[in-house]
């Protein structure tokens, strides 16, 4: 793909195609700008050796590197002095390695350090989602915890690639949410309200397509990439990097989807995971609205969950957390979604309301929620709220396509939604989409893959 021509097709290969060319995106007046810098331009580069696991070189890490690490950065940054200490115990997420710095005066840092073995895609990826926080923190008064300081190499003091920020401001609402002495009706609705408000912003910037930021080669510009792997499939892949493949971009929502389940089907192995996906393929033809087909696309929380923000005593937002694997998006995929807690029943394989020891809400009380975020969605504005009422169906789709092992519960959800409770029909149609010359059509695996 060369110049400025969208993809449509599924795949491509590793040598990834030359981005889409835009100008900035439109930024919202008034903001002030962040102190910290974006990224340097995108360029193809070797793999980068790594450390072992997290607990291997968590445990080797000397934590006065990383107290003369922020002490440096926050001189320089700041011309003042301030020494910090290092609590010594770290935390280990799904992705990073977390220490946490408290200085003199009272501030508190981050430092937050990838697990995976770094590669040349990880180094992207980490450009693509430093761009994205500073732009979101340029273009909006979204609350995400400033970025001082960073290194997508190993090249460098800690010896592995970090990211230096404030630690997130509030409490986090994951711990709220069910406690009883916290929760309440007002409170519950000043959360929404609050992340309906801060979501909203992410319509002041726009984008003309469906894929990875990159760094233009003029400042201020921007390129609409295409995607890359996600992390996941960068960790399950173990064979070299010229096997992977990346897709779009993409200039509507159905050419993204369909899209991406044929770069799925293009690696199936069995005839069910291709009916499956061939199934998934025609409830994605046909749900989405196609009064919202094309551009604009947008930056959004790539995790919308609730641990993912921090509010205070009375339920208004302080900070949004964890931006690693942003991208462009449908709108209903962005600032006009349900938040993911309040959409559980829609990932049936994972919602655990009927095992006691699971702290779930109910479908009923799910759906009371979905209603009362709507309500505030579609005071604040009315055209987004068009978009809210079915984002769980769109989300429940994404989660399909990327999740092979949720697919199934979600499609018997998809067919109840299509064809109502008494859906022998949709059953039907699973079993005899693999009986018909349609599903030769579709993408075959290729291979080497």
């Amino acid at each position: 793909m060369g110049g400025a021509h969208i993809s449509d097709d599924a795949s491509s290969p590793a040598t990834a195609p030359a981005p889409l060319s835009i100008p900035p995106p439109k930024l919202s007046p008034g903001v002030a700008s962040s102190s910290s810098s974006p990224p340097p331009p995108s360029s193809p580069r070797s793999s980068i050796g790594s450390s072992s696991t997290a607990p291997s070189f968590a445990d080797q890490l000397d934590i006065s590197i990383i107290s003369a690490l922020a002490t440096n950065v926050r001189q320089r940054t700041t011309g003042e002095t301030h020494l910090c200490t290092t609590n010594p115990s770290y935390e280990v997420g799904s992705r990073n390695v977390v220490w946490f710095i408290a200085f003199d005066d009272g501030q508190e840092w981050v430092l937050r350090v990838p697990i995976l073995k770094w590669c040349s895609l990880l180094e992207e990826r980490m450009k693509s989602d430093l761009l994205a926080v500073n732009l979101i923190r340029k273009g909006t008064t979204i609350p995400i915890p400033e970025v001082h300081d960073y290194s997508v190499t190993t090249d460098n003091s800690i010896g592995r690639p970090y990211i230096l920020l404030s630690r997130a401001r509030g409490k986090q609402l994951a711990k709220l949410w069910f406690d009883p002495e916290w929760f309440t009706d007002e409170k519950r609705r000043n959360v929404f309200r609050s992340l309906a408000k801060n979501l909203l912003q992410f319509k002041s910037l726009e984008f003309p397509a469906i894929g990875e930021l990159c760094q233009g080669d003029e400042v201020d510009s921007i390129t609409i990439a295409p995607l890359l792997p996600s992390l996941d499939e960068i960790d399950r892949q173990a064979g070299p990097e010229s096997l992977r493949t990346f897709t779009g971009p993409y200039n509507s929502t159905h050419t993204y989807l369909l899209g991406e389940i044929d770069k799925c089907l293009s690696k199936a192995y069995d005839k069910y995971e291709r009916g499956s996906l061939a199934l998934l393929r025609l409830f994605a033809s046909s749900i989405p609205n196609p009064k919202f087909d094309g551009p604009p696309f947008v930056l959004t929380l790539p995790d919308f969950n609730y641990h993912n923000i921090f509010v205070d005593d009375e339920g208004n937002v302080t900070d949004f957390i964890d931006w690693d694997e942003t991208t462009t998006l449908p709108r209903e995929l962005g600032y006009a979604r349900y938040p993911s807690w309040i959409t559980r029943d829609w990932d049936p394989s994972l919602y655990a309301y009927h095992f006691p020891a699971e702290q779930e809400d109910s479908p009923e009380t799910l759906q009371e929620f979905r209603d009362e975020y709507l309500a505030i969605v579609a005071e604040l504005d009315p055209e987004s709220a068009e978009l809210t009422k079915t984002s769980h169906v769109m989300e429940a789709i994404g989660i399909a396509i990327s999740t092979s092992f949720l697919r199934g519960n979600i499609l018997s959800k998809l067919r109840e939604y299509l064809f109502g409770n008494n859906n022998d029909f949709g059953s039907i149609l699973e079993e005899q989409v693999h009986k018909g010359e349609w599903i030769r059509t579709l993408p075959q695996q290729v291979s080497g893959m």
